[in-house]
């Protein structure tokens, strides 16, 4: 059982006093953990559920009872870590009034409120003067105090929560809060020789996952391994560079609200050059995908995992939804026909037709400059051919014979002349390579202009005459069906400029009832068959479940009722349309 709730480092004040910021405390009761963090405001704030599903992530549990009183606040909290942690969580409440009922998280505040005193108070005595609770070392200083209960406070059983959590001591040497110490930079090995290796900073704390030491500079707090004491006492207790520190947890760096404390702060530095103008870059217009909103989200679930579901839950500005969660979400969008979706289809394949017209121009003007530099080559050789027959003429021989090889090659050039491709010799193109020629061939054909008519009459009604079939000639419904599929080769088909057809699946559904096409339901197998033949397609596309024929599953039926095998292996096969193919 993980048992949280609010507390404040004091009760009693003044008229419009305010209280300060609440501090969010966890109690779990088989390892005796306990977490204390300071957080901006009460209830569902993006800081509060990334420290709680931090919490509940490291205790390694798969299940856990999630127990806190009926506070208004700490319910939303509750509800929005529920939707982000991958434990599952079972939500329990104490009953109003009754501090009792909850004491197990009483006892937890109790405790950290008295390490805390403590700590102040000795940081406060060798420092010499009071800090209030608008210190930037507060928050880091009731981090620092729970962790220590964990670590260094022994319970009945003769072990720290530590021990109950990692099974072993914890063995990391500790230095007191707020001292003030020598770090060296991460990565700083080999770099920089002219500057010293070792800096100064304030020591906060011990991360209990990396275990890495919390320093506080005048930049901001990161994050170092290797870290070393002063001798003189003057030095360890520098007040001037304790109040020149930096950062609070939920923004470890000045400005940088929401990261993670790094290894290193990165300032910018002042430039000696003055920056020269930016130029504006054309870029191809991308193609808009369909907008998920955050009430879409909230209604059909979040995905775990998912960076724009996880904002969405935080309330923090939005990102982009990973590539499984927008699957998910477009799904059912076109199952229910949203029009959204479709509008976005189209502009996805309107870039893609674009994408094929500036393939094809391009191609064209290729063809153009190869063209032109046959004219080129074949008005050289003709003036050669001339200066040569002149020759011929000067010395008597007969100027009346014609090179051979010239006139082939004079005619191959007229019979490969072309201009630009028009609209019509474009679509051409396409299709020719439907119907299997290859895209040499098919260029040649459009852009021969000594090509006879009849050619080009005879490819144009094949390519009409694939909207028709049987003897009558009757106009095609459709080009493809197919069953036990969803949407896939019909998108493929549309694409290409056939006509799509049914494609029936479990994981599409009947518009009529809003069910998947289960074909073990009989009922569906006979509107799926009325179907198919009333809307008659050039190609239907069966794929049947094979689980029937694998020898994996057939170590499973002598197990299982003989009917049900049965049902499992004909009841598909059996379909009347997969009879026909």
């Amino acid at each position: 059982m993980i048992s949280i709730d609010y507390m404040f480092m004091h009760d009693k004040q003044k008229e419009g006093e305010e209280k300060g910021m609440p501090i969010l405390v966890m109690k779990d009761r088989r390892t005796k953990i306990i977490r204390a963090r300071v957080v901006p405001q009460k209830g569902k704030h993006w800081y509060a559920i990334k420290v709680l599903s931090g919490m509940l992530d490291s205790l390694g549990y798969k299940k856990a009872i999630f127990k806190s009183d009926q506070e208004p606040a700490i319910l939303s909290l509750k509800e929005a870590v529920k939707n982000e942690s991958g434990v599952t969580l079972i939500t329990e409440e104490s009953p109003e009034y009754d501090s009792q009922a909850n004491g197990e998280i009483e006892v937890a505040i109790q405790m950290v409120q008295g390490q805390f005193r403590a700590m102040k108070d000795g940081l406060e005595s060798r420092y010499g003067v009071r800090f209030d609770g608008e210190h930037m070392c507060i928050p880091w200083l009731m981090a620092h105090a729970s962790d220590s209960l964990n670590r260094y406070h022994v319970y009945k059983d003769g072990r720290t929560g530590y021990q109950n959590w990692k099974g072993k001591k914890f063995g990391k040497e500790s230095v007191e809060f707020g001292e003030c110490v020598m770090y060296k930079p991460p990565g700083s090995k080999g770099k920089d020789k002219f500057e010293p290796r070792w800096l100064e900073g304030v020591w906060l704390g011990i991360a209990d996952r990396s275990l890495e030491v919390i320093i506080g500079t005048d930049k901001g707090v990161i994050k170092v391994r290797d870290v070393r004491r002063h001798g003189l006492e003057k030095d360890k207790w520098d007040i001037a560079r304790f109040n020149n520190m930096k950062g609070v947890p939920w923004e470890p760096v000045p400005g940088r609200e929401g990261i993670e404390i790094r290894a290193k702060v990165l300032m910018p530095e002042d430039r000696q050059q003055v920056s020269p103008p930016l130029e504006g870059e054309v870029k191809d217009a991308v193609p808009r995908r369909v907008r998920i909103t955050r009430e879409q989200v909230r209604m059909q679930g979040f995905t775990l995992g998912c960076p724009g579901c996880r904002a969405v839950n935080r309330g923090i500005p939005a990102v982009n939804h990973s590539e499984e969660c927008r699957k998910r979400f477009e799904g059912n969008m076109r199952d229910k026909g949203d029009e959204r979706v479709i509008r976005a289809d189209k502009r996805v394949r309107g870039e893609e037709e674009q994408e094929e017209q500036r393939a094809v121009r391009q191609r064209a003007e290729g063809n153009n400059e190869q063209q032109q530099q046959q004219e080129g080559i074949q008005e050289t050789s003709n003036s050669s051919n001339e200066q040569q027959q002149g020759i011929q003429q000067q010395i008597g021989g007969s100027s009346s014979s014609s090179d051979p090889m010239g006139s082939q090659h004079q005619g191959n050039a007229a019979a490969g002349q072309g201009g630009v491709l028009d609209k019509e010799d474009s679509e051409m193109i396409g299709a020719l390579c439907s119907i299997g020629l290859d895209q040499a061939t098919a260029e040649w054909v459009a852009g021969s202009k000594n090509k006879d008519n009849e050619i080009k009459s005879r490819i144009k009604q094949s390519w009409d005459n694939m909207k028709l079939y049987g003897k009558g000639g009757k106009a095609v419904k459709a080009h493809i069906n197919e069953l036990y599929s969803p949407v896939r080769v019909n998108g493929m088909a549309e694409r290409m400029g056939l006509i799509p057809g049914l494609s029936l699946d479990l994981t599409t559904n009947d518009p009529e009832d809003n069910m998947p096409w289960d074909f073990n339901d009989e009922g569906k197998r006979k509107k799926a068959e009325a179907m198919v033949k009333a809307k008659s397609s050039v190609l239907l596309i069966v794929s049947p479940m094979c689980a029937a024929f694998s020898r994996l599953q057939r170590l499973n039926f002598p197990k299982m009722d003989p009917k049900k095998v049965k049902a499992v292996s004909y009841t598909h096969l059996t379909l009347p349309t997969n009879r026909e193919v």
